[in-house]
Parts: structure tokens; C-alpha cells; sequence
């Protein structure tokens, strides 16, 4: 069965071995600021919103045996400095999002490795960018994809409830209902 990385790697042709083959392990570049729930509302994500995205992919990362380099905006976290590890994620930091584009680009030229080193991000500029240079390009949204757990279909019991049906809202609906005789008898 393949791993989800040779899943995701195999959208690109990748030619990754994870453990053992070559050797190489696939180097991913990821624009972390994307995987928070702010990204894109306009507003900067919290210290918080951000360390639960390095949680998330140090644990992608381990599973799947990822070099992995998370970029973030701004002032770098307490716990984790411009360029060191949490917990097997290289973390660096950048001013603003219109500084990531050329900041990857360096990343790649000391990368050096087009055939396996994977840029995720969800910059139309970075993406132009690394496309230019020769290497591979996965949308931030693909990944979110692939690290949301596998989850059963809601039950139609459930599903009814959430869509305005059911036995809960033929209570809320009599109960109004009789509110409305009381307050204004007919």
C-alpha cells in the first residue's frame, strides 16, 4: 500500500523512496501561514493558530519521513527560532508574504534537487516563481486535503438535524407554535 506522501508525490511524478531504494528523502517547502484558519481572511494569524500548523505537519512529516521547512510571516515564535526544529520541522521566517517568493527561490538554489523537492503553497507569486525555476508545485489546498482525517459519512439522523429537520425541530416548531396561541389567542 503506498504511503500518503507517494500518493501525493506520485500527482508529480515524483521519484521519492522513503525508506530505502536511493535513499533520497523528498524535501517539501511548505507555506505554513496558508495552513492556519486565518489564512486568507485577511487578518494574521494568532502564535497559536501557527504552532498548531508546525503540529500538524511535524506529525506529517514523521509519518511520511519528510524533510520538511515550514515558512511563516513576521516576528519569529518564542518557542521555536529563525531556522531551528520543531519537532523535525526546519522553521523560517520571512517579514511578509510578498517577501516569500524570493526567500523560496533561495531555498531551492541551496535545495539544488528539482527531482524531489515539493514547494506547497497557495501564492499565485511563489508559484509562478518555482515553476519558473524548473521545480514542482502543490497547492496549499491539495495538502489540507491530504492531512484531514478520513471521515465516515454524518448519519441521516444527524445530517437531518444539522439541515433544519428532525424530531428537534418539529419540537422547537410546536413549542413556538404554543407560544404564539398564549401570547395571541385566537
Amino acid at each position: 500500500m503506498k504511503t500518503l506522501q507517494q500518493r501525493i508525490m506520485s500527482l508529480f511524478s515524483f521519484a521519492v523512496t522513503a525508506s530505502g531504494g536511493d535513499g533520497q528523502t523528498a524535501t517539501v517547502i511548505i507555506d505554513a501561514e496558508s495552513l492556519t484558519p486565518s489564512a486568507g481572511s485577511g487578518r494574521q494569524p494568532s502564535a497559536q493558530e501557527k504552532i498548531a500548523a508546525l503540529n500538524r505537519l511535524s506529525l506529517f512529516a514523521e509519518k511520511e519521513r519528510l524533510l520538511l521547512t515550514a515558512i511563516l510571516y513576521g516576528h519569529p515564535l518564542r518557542s521555536v527560532a529563525d531556522g531551528d526544529s520543531s519537532r523535525g520541522v526546519t522553521v523560517r521566517y520571512v517579514a511578509g508574504k510578498e517577501d516569500t517568493a524570493r526567500f523560496v527561490a533561495g531555498l531551492l538554489q541551496k535545495t539544488g534537487s528539482r527531482g524531489n523537492t515539493l514547494v506547497v503553497t497557495a501564492d499565485r507569486q511563489v508559484e509562478k516563481s518555482v515553476l519558473a525555476s524548473g521545480f514542482t508545485v502543490m497547492h496549499t489546498g491539495t495538502l489540507k486535503k491530504a492531512l484531514e482525517p478520513v471521515e465516515a459519512p454524518p448519519h441521516r439522523r444527524h445530517n437531518a438535524r444539522q439541515n433544519g429537520h428532525g424530531p428537534a425541530r418539529e419540537r422547537e416548531d410546536e413549542n413556538k407554535r404554543i407560544v404564539n396561541e398564549l401570547i395571541d389567542p385566537l
